[in-house]
């Protein structure tokens, strides 16, 4: 999976874009650390650094965090997710976007402060891409029954979805 990710990322010619959703929602947290999972190239970790977050942006890929290593403010874990130290109530806003991995759920929870926000986007059974990595109907809103949901929207045809949930 490491090697898929390093050469994908080593011939990218240009940053990807920032998350829509990110953008478009990221006032609404309070400012504080945020994580970002599966970071990829840092796009989102860099947005939410300037806008004065701490950030650690973890991902499996070293050749994708090469963008953002060194930032002030953004603290780069190169490891598989499964093997990251999840805190304990440390983050104020957690993105796990385009990116599935269902044996986090309960860390992603455990990690956010009271009042923190997870920004989650991913794939759904619609759209074209291999099963295992893609949300059944409803299974975020039923997976993170704890959190309450501020904003959910099906969209791109159904075949994505995006859940911003806040933890009380």
């Amino acid at each position: 999976m490491k090697s898929k990710w390093d050469a994908r990322y080593k011939n990218a010619t240009t940053m990807p874009q920032i998350n829509d959703f990110l953008k478009r929602f990221f006032h609404k947290a309070k400012k504080g650390v945020a994580l970002d999972i599966a970071a990829g190239m840092g796009q989102n970790a860099l947005f939410l650094a300037e806008h004065g977050f701490e950030v650690d942006a973890v991902d499996i890929s070293a050749i994708g965090l090469q963008n953002i290593q060194g930032i002030e403010n953004i603290h780069c874990y190169v490891t598989d997710i499964q093997k990251f130290a999840f805190p304990k109530n440390l983050y104020t806003v957690i993105l796990n976007l385009n990116f599935l991995d269902r044996s986090i759920f309960q860390d992603i929870i455990i990690s956010l402060q009271k009042g923190g926000l997870l920004f989650f986007q991913s794939f759904t059974q619609k759209s074209d891409m291999n099963p295992l990595f893609c949300v059944e109907k409803n299974e975020l809103l039923q997976q993170f029954s704890d959190l309450e949901v501020l904003y959910y929207e099906l969209f791109d045809d159904e075949k994505r979805v995006f859940m911003l949930a806040r933890k009380s």
